[in-house]
């Protein structure tokens, strides 16, 4: 061993190279003992060594023969290689994805890592065989992926392996599992055979769930979209039913000459008409409010017989013209109900008329309360058309009415109605259903309410109207033909009035006319209805004056601007005649 070998041994190395050498000393060989050296120029390089002793005849070692090999490119590759994997795994890891390598075409023999078996719902260290992971997979998509397999190591022509899966892990969870693969091929004497197929799983789960959640999402916007268009359809219809009549009445007045009989049955078909209108922007309204969370319950004390008898008044003309026959029972003890009475009156007469309009002429509907200790059940059944099957309860869905049947027969309505009427109900704390045998079979609606009887002090339902004395009274509306009709009734109460379009002439008739109220509109060019009070107010003439806001919004926010602005009161377009009158009769009792 010359002194040049330990040259080329690096200080560091020393005691490694001397256990090398204690070990050939014994006579043994030492095998491709990777090491370092330093080569000629001081740089430092990977070998393997190999070191045997050499013995003289007598067996007696006495030197040592050294063959080294450079192998730092293999460790550099080695080390690369190894870095890597180390990345692969890492990334592998990052994005929850499993590997899979089938090892042996012939037998399918598989190998996994720990994340492809944690996805096939196994937490064991051992390799899943491919028959048993294929048993893993849901029974309805096991034939799909194997006929996706088979496809992908067709030698003669390989399909991309891409799918998509269901995996059924011992407890019975199902989760959605994206699998991806590639075949690699050799051919050996012009023969291409299969050496290997491996690839990716991921655990698809939680997306395949987003965007079940997506498409339904989208279902119902579609849905919700097409009922908004049948909707407007059938509320243009609605619109014109009533318009119609109510324009050749226009056109018949024009020709009724002095027939006095003939002007009166115009008349009253073209306010009938003319209340449908407003019936339908009501509901329009109320539901808006609803949704919005805008509307409030004035809820007291309230006799139920009572409601009910005014819910038959007001639909009283739509039962009569149908020749239907209606048949009501009540209990004979009163039964109280803490209810806002308005919203119950609502709530029976859209049930009432919409048993009417979906029975067939000369048809039957029966109206029953029944009181109970707790509750009271309100039951509307009618004889008529019924409802479709699978409708019962989406005919509580806005707009829902407009959808149109596959029976030809059944006509919808405008679909605001009974949403109206259900929120209503639940408002109060109640519930309703409906319930038909289909159509042609007829169909029950029934509401159920909590029977309450609270000590709250019992008003009268009606205030009764006075008769107004003569007043000056101003009428402004930038709606001319609105302001002079206005002002036609006003003058049939016995009142003196004067009309005006914007607001500022409004303001001047005002500082000339001195009314004693002034019925004002809030939406006007110029001036509006807001601006015009504030002028007025500001003057001492207008000290005792009573100014009413007259207006197609009747929210709560709308009714406390003008509150704050200087009004005295709110009436909402159109204002019932009986309202205005009793208004008029109110200010001159207080003059």
């Amino acid at each position: 061993m010359g002194q040049h070998v330990f040259m080329l041994v690096p200080p560091d190395r020393f005691q490694e190279e001397e256990q090398t050498l204690a070990q050939v000393a014994t006579g043994k060989r030492v095998n491709h003992f990777d090491t370092v050296r330093l080569n000629a120029n001081g740089a430092r390089i990977s070998v393997a060594v190999t070191v045997s002793p050499i013995k003289d005849e007598a067996g007696n070692i006495i030197a040592a023969s050294t063959i080294a090999r450079d192998i730092t490119n293999q460790k550099e590759t080695a080390r690369a290689l190894l870095e890597s994997e180390g990345r692969v795994r890492s990334a592998l890891e990052a994005a929850e994805l499993g590997t899979w390598n089938v090892v042996d075409p012939e037998t399918m023999e598989l190998r996994s890592d720990k994340r492809f078996r944690e996805i096939f719902g196994s937490h064991t260290d051992d390799d899943l065989d491919f028959d048993t992971a294929l048993g893993t997979i849901h029974p309805d998509d096991q034939r799909r992926v194997q006929d996706a397999v088979d496809a992908a190591i067709n030698a003669d022509n390989p399909v991309p392996y891409e799918i998509e899966y269901r995996v059924v892990w011992p407890d019975d969870s199902v989760h959605w599992v994206f699998a991806k693969g590639q075949s690699r091929f050799e051919s050996i004497d012009g023969v291409r055979r299969l050496v290997s197929f491996d690839g990716t799983v991921m655990d698809i789960t939680e997306q395949r769930a987003l965007q079940e959640e997506l498409r339904e999402a989208v279902a119902r916007l579609s849905e919700a979209d097409r009922r908004k268009d049948e909707f407007l359809a059938t509320l243009a219809h609605e619109l014109r039913n009533p318009l119609a009549p109510i324009r050749t009445g226009l056109d018949a007045l024009r020709l009724s000459g002095d027939d006095s009989d003939a002007r009166e049955r115009i008349l009253q078909m073209m306010v009938g008409q003319a209340e449908h209108v407003v019936h339908l922007i009501d509901d329009l309204l109320d539901v808006s409010r609803i949704t919005r969370g805008k509307m409030q319950l004035r809820r007291r004390r309230v006799d139920l017989a009572a409601i009910v008898r005014k819910a038959i008044e007001a639909t009283e003309s739509i039962i009569v013209n149908a020749g239907h026959e209606l048949t009501v029972k009540l209990p004979e003890d009163a039964v109280y109900l803490h209810a806002d009475p308005t919203r119950l009156l609502q709530i029976l007469s859209n049930l009432l008329n919409n048993a009417g309009r979906y029975t067939e002429p000369s048809g039957h509907i029966w109206l029953t309360v029944h009181a109970g200790n707790e509750e009271v059940v309100i039951s509307v059944r009618d004889n008529g058309k019924g409802i479709p099957a699978g409708l019962e309860t989406r005919i509580f869905e806005l707009f829902e009415q407009a959808s149109r049947s596959q029976d030809e027969e059944f006509q919808p309505g405008l679909g605001i109605g009974l949403t109206l009427v259900k929120n209503l109900v639940e408002m109060h704390g109640g519930s309703i259903e409906a319930r038909s045998d289909g159509i042609g079979k007829g169909s029950t609606f029934t509401v159920r309410l909590p029977k309450e009887d609270p000590p709250v002090h019992e008003t009268s339902d009606r205030t009764p109207a006075r008769q107004a004395s003569a007043l000056r009274v101003l009428v402004v509306d930038d709606n001319k033909e609105a302001a002079e009709t206005l002002a036609m009734l006003i003058e049939m109460f016995g009142n003196d009035v004067c009309t005006a379009y914007d607001g500022e002439q409004a303001y001047t008739l005002a500082a000339e006319f001195l009314p004693d109220v002034v019925f004002m509109d809030i939406g006007m060019p110029k001036v509006n209805g807001y601006e015009a009070v504030r002028n007025i107010r500001a003057e001492p003439w207008a000290e005792h004056m009573k100014l009413v806001a007259l207006t197609g919004w009747g929210q709560v926010e709308e009714k406390r601007r003008t509150k704050d602005a200087g009004f005295d009161a709110h009436l909402v377009k159109p204002a019932d005649s009986k309202v205005i009158k009793d208004l008029l009769a109110k200010y001159s009792a207080s003059r």
